[in-house]
């Protein structure tokens, strides 16, 4: 029973996340610099990663995705590759781990709970570093796990190696340490851990510090040898932090619920069924209000409000019943990430580990409430008719948000920008790096990062495009305008709505409803002729 859940959860979340490729193309900002480093690498273009790479992440993803163009897949393909496989990966390890944490029934619930989230889904299916981070954060988290319970040097130190992989993935996959350390001060303050214990532990959380920091130390080199070194990056992320905890924890809520789709508010009710159904072949059940109750605040406040209180009522059944490892650790987690994640800008996408929790928690509660003998064949019989229910039900919710929405924008925009240029004629993109790669593919080189400044030193006049980054940024806004009669308008070019992820990203949740509802102007491209300074005319 348990394989065949296991199969079914990874071959339809699979699907939801590979459905309809056609409709995939890069929208956002970050994804065009992934786009251009991962094609750098594998062509050996000069230079091979986008201009200030450091600043958005560490190599192991753009890596993945020339690996992925080296194995023959098509780069303007390759970036949504690595991330569909390693979302759907994601499925199956998570049963694994999560089964060896928390027992069978949790680890069927947590895969399908994740397997139907419509969060992890929309990100399987964008190009950015979130979904293969979430990954390997999850390995790390096991290394840790099975470090603290094994307690031998070589164990920890071997699990310094995954989370030296997180680490290389995005800037905070050091949290894994930080956990690390938040489960040891906690054992000995709240379990009354002996101080030699203690002591040891903390050595050895030193020696798997060391291994992580070794395993990224080649990144660190390769940002000193960076134009600014490492006071432009730290500077840089410096401007992403904000005071307004609270309003950007209300920010992140608000979110979540935007991103509720039939999917994710059919996955409470559906993880309690493959609960039912496991517990069932071990004679124990699922009470029927679990399943009553599950339908009812999944269709109403949708899947990832019920992960939640499921992941609460795990984490008070543990600390009453005596915290095991795994607890300690997830834990930690959502300690961290709920203090955290609100201090910096409000991306959505930051609480994608955080999801991943949830639905492993949530697993774990559902296997505390089939903790018991029951009448199985009602419960189960009840929960099929609650997935019915709400997959029935969920439509009539208002459901703004769109994984699978087609999102051509940039690269439409890009075929009408070329035929406007003559053949091979270089183009400069302001702020618009995924439509500068497939500019770039399309045999207009684009490659270099655009200033004002720098186009002013042009010998010749050169075609520009702008887009939303320059009117929503006031400096270059301010230096657009001061060069206003040197350009010359050639062509408006719509983009298209854009996907869920670049939407959240340029407007409040309400006001992305307003502009699905109502689209306008916001993403339309301009291309101008841009005459510098003193400029021979060709």
């Amino acid at each position: 029973m348990e394989w065949i859940l296991l199969l079914l959860a990874t071959a339809l979340g699979g699907a939801l996340r590979a459905w309809a490729p056609e409709a995939l193309a890069l929208t956002h900002f970050d994804e065009g610099v992934y786009a251009f480093s991962g094609f750098g690498v594998a062509s050996g273009h000069a230079p091979a990663l986008f201009p200030e790479q450091q600043k958005f992440s560490p190599p192991v993803y753009f890596s993945l995705v020339a690996l992925a163009n080296l194995l023959g897949i098509d780069p303007e393909r390759s970036p949504f590759a690595v991330n569909l496989v390693l979302g759907t990966v994601t499925i199956p390890v998570l049963w694994w781990l999560v089964r060896g944490w928390f027992g069978g029934v949790a680890a069927a619930a947590a895969a399908w709970l994740l397997a139907l989230n419509e969060f992890h889904v929309l990100m399987s299916r964008t190009a950015l570093t979130d979904v293969t981070f979430a990954l390997t954060f999850l390995l790390a988290l096991g290394a840790v796990r099975r470090a603290l319970d094994d307690g031998r040097m070589r164990t920890w130190a071997l699990a310094g190696l995954p989370i030296g992989l997180a680490w290389n993935t995005k800037y905070h996959g050091w949290f894994a340490l930080v956990i690390a350390a938040m489960v040891i001060a906690g054992r000995w303050k709240l379990q009354d851990a002996g101080w030699h214990e203690t002591r040891k532990a903390a050595a050895r959380w030193l020696v798997m510090s060391a291994v992580a920091f070794a395993c990224y130390l080649p990144w660190t080199f390769f940002i000193q040898s960076q134009p600014g070194s490492s006071a432009g990056w730290v500077s840089y992320f410096a401007t992403m932090l904000r005071l307004d905890w609270f309003g950007n924890l209300w920010q992140q809520v608000q979110q979540q619920g935007y991103l509720e789709g039939v999917w994710s508010r059919a996955s409470a009710p559906v993880a309690v069924l493959v609960a039912q159904l496991v517990a069932w072949r071990r004679g124990r059940s699922v009470p029927a209000w679990v399943v009553v109750v599950a339908a009812l605040l999944g269709w109403g406040l949708g899947g990832a409000a019920v992960g939640v209180l499921l992941m609460v009522m795990a984490l008070v059944h543990q600390w009453r019943a005596g915290v095991t490892t795994p607890a300690w650790v997830l834990g930690a987690l959502v300690a961290l990430w709920f203090v955290m994640a609100p201090v910096y800008h409000p991306y959505f996408r930051l609480l994608l580990p955080l999801a991943v929790t949830w639905c492993a928690l949530g697993g774990a509660g559902l296997e505390h409430l089939a903790g018991r003998e029951g009448r199985a064949i009602p419960s189960t019989l009840l929960a099929v008719v609650g997935v019915a229910v709400v997959a029935w039900a969920a439509p009539l919710r208002e459901d703004p948000s769109d994984p699978w929405r087609a999102a051509r924008g940039l690269r439409d925009a890009a075929d009408r920008i070329a035929a406007e240029l003559p053949p091979g004629e270089p183009v400069s993109v302001l702020g618009e790096p995924a439509l500068a790669f497939y500019l770039e593919r399309r045999g207009h080189p684009s490659w270099e990062r655009v200033t004002l400044e720098g186009l002013d030193t042009l010998v010749t006049p050169r075609y520009l495009v702008t887009g939303i980054y320059m009117r929503r940024a006031p400096i270059i806004q301010e230096r657009f305008a001061a060069r206003a009669d040197r350009m010359a308008l050639v062509a408006r070019v719509p983009a298209g709505a854009p996907s869920d992820l670049r939407l959240l990203d340029n407007f409040l949740p309400d006001s992305a409803r307003q502009w699905m509802a109502k689209p306008d102007t916001t993403y339309d491209l301009l291309l101008f002729r841009y005459t510098p300074p003193g400029a021979r005319q060709p």
